[in-house]
């Protein structure tokens, strides 16, 4: 990619900086160690404690392989690596290897490629209020209506409530939809599939307990909103689209990530490109 590479820090302060930074390293390796190997007097002796202390010395970073990250954590770490970028120190570091101004524009044209593409979440279904609303009905006349078809029509009561019972949650759709539909049948013919005099019966019954049309015509009219989607002007994203665009910005990402992870040492400018803490300063 395009760019005159960015010119060169002083190599002797980096030497030395370098050098100051592998002593306090050193010290502290030392007195870790000392702790490890303190209960050895007790009995309490750790053969492995050097190894131990050598894996332990390292902070790996957790690659992508480790970690599946969402389309918002790349863009986060996009951004971040990025803004890094513009810190001279890690411009003079990765110099060596081609970084140019023309590839940090790369970048940010890549991350603002992938923000143009249109996103629309997928609405929850059921609606969480709709459902505490159809969730109401049912509290008030589920029982009223199982109650009085069982002292007083057993027969349909067999036929209406036939495995079915008070739910909570998102199943009082079925729930509810299935009395609704059975309260219905009842009152057909028999060659018809319904229940004939004896539903009209039970139906007009339940009338006068408070189970009117208008009632029932609530829970349809619930029922309904349900089913149907949220009404959008937004455009439905083309995942294939999408899925390139983060394909494009990620590789991107993870081939200059890689880069300054092999030649960066120095913690400090590591977490100004957004990987891990910075290191202390040493006195």
């Amino acid at each position: 990619m395009g760019g005159q590479p960015f010119g060169k820090v002083g190599a002797a302060s980096g030497n030395v900086g370098a050098a100051l930074r592998n002593r306090g390293a050193t010290l502290v390796g030392a007195n870790f160690l000392a702790q490890r190997l303190r209960g050895a007097a007790d009995g309490q002796a750790r053969p492995a404690a050097a190894r131990s202390f050598a894996r332990e010395r390292r902070w790996p970073e957790r690659t992508e392989e480790e970690v599946k990250l969402r389309i918002g954590q790349k863009a986060q770490r996009m951004v971040a690596f990025l803004v890094g970028l513009g810190d001279p120190r890690v411009q003079a570091a990765l110099a060596r290897f081609g970084l140019s101004e023309g590839d940090i524009d790369e970048g940010w044209n890549r991350l603002r490629a992938l923000s143009k593409v249109p996103v629309r979440f997928a609405p929850e279904a059921p609606a969480v209020e709709l459902v505490g609303a159809l969730d109401a009905w049912e509290n008030q006349w589920f029982p009223i209506i199982e109650v009085v078809l069982r002292t007083s029509h057993p027969e349909v009561h067999e036929v209406v409530f036939l495995n079915l019972t008070q739910t909570e949650g998102p199943q009082v759709v079925v729930s509810v939809r299935t009395l609704l539909d059975r309260l219905e049948a009842m009152v057909r013919p028999k060659d018809e599939g319904g229940l004939g005099d004896r539903g009209e019966k039970a139906r007009a019954h339940l009338t006068r307990r408070g189970v009117s049309d208008e009632v029932l015509a609530e829970a349809r009219a619930l029922l309904a909103r349900v089913g149907k989607p949220p009404s959008t002007d937004e455009p439905i994203v083309d995942p294939e689209a999408r899925a390139a665009a983060e394909a494009h910005m990620w590789s991107w990402y993870l081939e200059w990530s890689g880069i300054a992870r092999a030649a960066i040492k120095d913690r400090n400018l590591l977490a100004v490109l957004g990987f891990g803490r910075a290191g202390r300063r040493t006195k």
